[in-house]
């Protein structure tokens, strides 16, 4: 359940990414993406998973965009 979170936040910015550039542009040159964000709810007592398991949703996100031809700045 604590992937959901990221993959919806990664979604959304896939999204508003690909509608936000015009057709004519994103042959040529892609923007920059500034950070691929994530929000966790953590647990006290199970807070170290949650955080490594939302990084590694971050980074296939982060490979992703960079197969598509985006550059990534920050996670």
């Amino acid at each position: 359940m604590a992937w959901k979170a990221p993959f919806v936040a990664v979604s959304l910015l896939w999204f508003c990414a690909s509608w936000a550039t015009p057709a004519s542009a994103q042959g040529s040159s892609k923007p920059k993406v500034r950070a691929i964000t994530g929000f966790v709810r953590l647990d006290r007592v199970q807070y170290a998973p949650e955080v490594t398991e939302a990084l590694e949703v971050l980074r296939g996100a982060k490979r992703e965009f960079e197969k598509q031809g985006y550059e990534v700045e920050t996670l």
